[in-house]
């Protein structure tokens, strides 16, 4: 209640002693004293229920008080724990304020997974950016946050859809690792021959490298098939030696900054001084065998393995968008809901 009903209040219970006054004045000059007691007790009872009334009021209107003071400090403290789950929002994604510096070389990374031509890729952390491998554990926040507390109270309690969104994320590079495995075990066009100075085996990159190029081809990313055997044929070409053993490399282009062996030429002990005069054959060599498996696979086009895992990588492209956004949607609101155990402990009346 406010001043100007408490004044009206006021003014109402003295204007009714007021007329009670009146009234009792007039009834002893007519009546005499006996009706005057009758009265002076009904004053008396009106001035204590006013009074009753009063306090009562009095008391309402602290409650009211304590109550706002109470919601305006717990609000401040649900802020200040905003500001706290805002700061792990903002070093997931790296970059929310989207900023561009003005040098092309130091730009502004973000923290998220990404889905390049040919696989999901996992969250950077400050000191490495992670690319696909199969000993690394897909991650899809920097390492270093997944056992941070706040980050756990956040996507437990007070950001369930950036939750479930990341769950997404990590389920579709799980699809997308399954359809690759199944068509790395089911792959049987490797070629194996023994000749005068060497035997040539495959290695295990040649399944994964046909899968990557098969993917890119599905995708859109390699227009037919001339392109995708012009492609694999020129990523053929650096040799290199087992440091103890009888054997020559034959690789292909795994990235831009990697190559990795697609075949193996194994020589006999006693026939080691040849190696490097021999390197050359061996590419060409090794040429001739991905020409000849390429035709094979060409006739067999397509598979569904790789129709899945590329709708899979488009979808994971999606999910990725998806969630760069609700995490910019976070680090712009200006409180975060929901209860964890932190308000719990700090609120005031909890």
């Amino acid at each position: 209640m406010n001043l100007r009903n408490i004044l009206k209040l006021g003014i109402t219970v003295l204007g009714t002693i007021a007329l009670v006054v009146v009234v009792g004045v007039e009834i002893q000059n007519r009546y005499g004293s006996d009706w005057f007691s009758l009265l002076n007790v009904a004053v008396s009872a009106a001035l204590s229920s006013a009074l009753v009334l009063l306090y009562f009021r009095q008391s309402t209107i602290l409650e009211s008080q304590k109550e706002l003071l109470k919601a305006e400090m717990n609000r401040g403290i649900r802020e200040q724990h905003t500001e706290t789950l805002r700061e792990r929002v903002r070093k997931w994604h790296g970059n929310p304020d989207q900023e561009i510096s003005d040098n092309p070389v130091d730009q502004p990374s973000k923290n998220l997974p990404f889905v390049g031509t040919v696989s999901f890729n996992s969250a950077p952390t400050p000191t490495r950016i992670s690319f696909a491998s199969e000993e690394d554990e897909f991650r899809v926040m920097p390492q270093y946050l997944e056992n941070d507390r706040y980050m756990r109270d956040l996507l437990e309690n007070h950001a369930p859809d950036l939750k479930i969104q990341a769950e997404r994320v990590v389920v579709l590079k799980e699809q997308f690792d399954t359809h690759q495995q199944e068509f790395l075990s089911e792959f049987d066009y490797e070629r194996e021959a023994q000749y005068d100075e060497f035997f040539l085996e495959s290695q295990d990159y040649l399944s994964r490298w046909f899968f990557e190029h098969l993917v890119r081809l599905e995708r859109g990313l390699t227009d037919d098939f001339s392109e995708l055997r012009e492609r694999m044929i020129n990523e053929v070409g650096n040799t290199g030696h087992h440091p103890d053993k009888p054997v020559v490399w034959i690789r292909a282009e795994a990235s831009n900054i990697e190559e990795r062996a697609i075949y193996g030429a194994r020589y006999d002990e006693d026939e080691c001084v040849e190696w490097q005069e021999s390197r050359p054959e061996l590419v060409d060599e090794v040429k001739n065998v991905v020409k000849s498996m390429i035709d094979d696979v060409e006739d067999d086009y397509p598979f569904e393995t790789v129709t899945q895992a590329a709708n899979t990588l488009d979808e994971g492209a999606v999910a990725v968008d998806e969630l760069e956004h609700i995490l910019i949607e976070y680090d712009g609101k200006p409180v975060y809901q929901g209860d964890c155990e932190y308000l719990h402990e700090a609120e005031i009346g909890s």
